[in-house]
């Protein structure tokens, strides 16, 4: 059985839009845990709310008294901060890993919707062979859904410090006009707004790393379970639909600062000292030749120096 996590920071109406997506599109019994990443805009009350006059049945309870929860098909789970996305996701993936009938692990973003297909498509893909580890869906923008914007997921560049999201801003047409099994072997990583993992795959390669406080997350996680013999995949029709960077909507120097501390700390942690001040120099030149960028410079500065001098 697959179990769904969702993490909510100050967006509850998203969220609840996710949930109707679940509940609508998904017939097979599965298990929900919505974490809550101490908000502080009337988040908790308001999905509650929906909850109670939807006739959903779920459980609320605070981090703290998780130890010795019993199962439950609907998990609200009230986390003690701000975690970030690592750390907030971890509390409910270790409450997932301890229930007997877990098979997979279902990470969505809160400002994502699914279809009828979407879960079925991603999980087929996923079992087709017994060494993928880690599967992804067609990320279209819920804006503009004839758009994609990633094929799963993406590739990294060290010597850059940077990624690039796998054919962003295509036609979905591309879809029929591309090698599709063969592209998607060049990927680095899922990306985290549909992530399904097999719970055998988490079990081996561990959590989510929480130094991370968002973005870069998936992609350590994707390169641990390469680097363990695990593959990636990606479901050709399980689509989902993205409100694009929901949680640093309009917050451009908060975005570019969070990113580049992220991929900062991931080069070097995976490729050391040399390659990420490589990396640095290389990154900040790309920077000022980007007319959207340049206006951020000094918060990507701050960012990497701040990735790069932590831990």
């Amino acid at each position: 059985m697959t179990y769904i996590v969702l993490l909510n920071w100050n967006g509850w109406l998203d969220t609840i839009n996710c949930i109707e997506s679940i509940y609508k599109n998904i017939d097979k019994p599965f298990g929900l845990v919505l974490l809550d990443n101490d908000s502080n805009d009337g988040s908790v009350e308001n999905i509650q709310k929906y909850l109670q006059d939807a006739k959903i049945d779920y459980f609320y309870i605070n981090e703290d008294n998780l130890l010795n929860i019993q199962k439950k098909s609907f998990l609200f789970i009230q986390n003690n901060g701000n975690y970030g996305f690592a750390k907030g996701v971890n509390v409910g993936l270790k409450y997932c890993l301890c229930q007997d009938d877990c098979e997979d692990i279902w990470l969505l973003n809160t400002d994502a919707v699914i279809e009828k297909n979407t879960h079925k498509k991603i999980r087929e893909e996923l079992y087709k062979n017994n060494s993928n580890g880690i599967a992804g869906s067609v990320i279209r923008y819920y804006e503009n859904p004839d758009i994609i914007q990633t094929i799963g997921g993406g590739r990294f560049f060290p010597l850059l410090a940077n990624g690039k999201l796998f054919y962003k801003n295509s036609p979905i047409s591309i879809l029929d006009n591309i090698r599709f099994n063969a592209e998607v072997k060049k990927l680095d990583y899922i990306m985290g707004a549909s992530l399904l993992i097999k719970k055998e795959t988490l079990k081996d390669i561990g959590l989510f790393d929480e130094n991370f406080f968002l973005y870069a997350e998936e992609l350590d996680l994707c390169k641990r379970a390469k680097e363990k013999g695990w593959k990636l995949a990606v479901g050709k029709e399980s689509f989902i639909y993205h409100k694009d960077s929901a949680s640093t909507k309009d917050k451009e120097g908060l975005f570019f600062y969070l990113l580049n501390k992220s991929n900062a700390y991931y080069v070097k942690k995976h490729y050391g000292h040399i390659v990420a001040l490589i990396g640095f120099v290389c990154s900040m030149i790309m920077n000022l030749f980007s007319d959207v960028k340049r206006r951020w410079f000094k918060d990507s500065i701050r960012g990497y120096i701040d990735g790069y001098t932590f831990c």
